[in-house]
């Protein structure tokens, strides 16, 4: 009798199971086609699919304040896309990333309350920074430092090492920034704005081009010069002297990358940069 039992028992266990098999089979149908061709393919058809780029004469792409992100090269990919599935969304994000250059609140010497994210502290924590490899930064060392008092407007006008003091730490903080969750950086562009052109004393020009010493802790960047504002008289001089700049930072940058390569062996060598 209790063999009998347990040889229904089994019975009813295995028809169940069928059951169950069978009304999950329901839910789970083939593969969308797209996902049958070669990713190459799928790349070419997501080029076809995702929002053109604003291009130099349209008005780019502006996300919310809270991102930390204050410009897009193109607009973000349409929501129909990201609800087909996992792997599809994961395609097509990657081929916005790849393609998109981000720009981040500029680096000026005016008060806080005049810059969309003064300590980067939204860009800090934005889902998007690990996976920018695009960046466009400004600079901008203007002669009139903007704040406010009184709920009024004030302009003041500074000494270029002033200037200087305030540009150079935020970008302190703003390498300190990328250098921690700026994973995927491969390109910064760096735009130049200068009021200072007219000054031709070498330890003013050297002070200047300091704002871009702290970028020296990121790897395997490609820098490249983007616009300069500058006098007509001068604007040659800032656009060699920014190109030298970051020529250097590229030299750099490959030496810190082999430092990189080194410590993840777990055998920290030392060069000299």
């Amino acid at each position: 009798m209790p063999s009998r039992k347990l040889s229904s028992l089994f019975s009813w266990r295995a028809s169940r199971q069928k059951k169950t098999l069978k009304i999950i089979s329901l839910f789970i149908g083939e593969p969308p086609p797209l996902l049958l061709l070669p990713r190459e393919l799928r790349d070419q058809i997501f080029f076809y699919l995702l929002p053109a780029p604003t291009g130099p004469n349209a008005a780019p792409f502006q996300p919310a304040t809270s991102t930390g992100i204050t410009l897009l090269s193109s607009p973000p990919p349409p929501l129909y896309l990201l609800l087909i599935c996992r792997q599809l969304t994961d395609e097509v994000l990657d081929r916005f990333y790849a393609t998109t250059t981000f720009r981040i609140s500029s680096l000026s010497p005016h008060s806080s309350e005049w810059c969309p994210d003064p300590k980067y502290l939204k860009l800090h924590f934005s889902p998007h920074l690990p996976k920018i490899r695009h960046l466009d930064i400004r600079v901008s060392l203007e002669c009139m430092g903007m704040s406010q008092w009184r709920n009024e407007l004030h302009y003041t006008e500074m000494y270029l090492s002033l200037c200087i003091l305030k540009v150079r730490n935020r970008a302190e903080l703003l390498a300190d920034t990328l250098w921690k969750r700026g994973d995927s950086l491969r390109t910064v562009t760096v735009s130049w704005w200068d009021d200072y052109g007219n000054i031709k004393m070498e330890e003013d020009s050297m002070m200047k081009w300091g704002v871009l010493e702290p970028f020296k802790v990121l790897e395997g960047v490609n820098w490249r010069a983007g616009d300069v504002w500058a006098s007509g008289k001068v604007r040659e001089g800032v656009v060699n002297g920014l190109e030298a700049q970051l020529n250097k930072l590229n030299h750099v940058g490959e030496k810190t990358s082999v430092k990189g390569v080194y410590k993840a062996m777990g055998k920290d060598k030392s060069f000299g940069l």
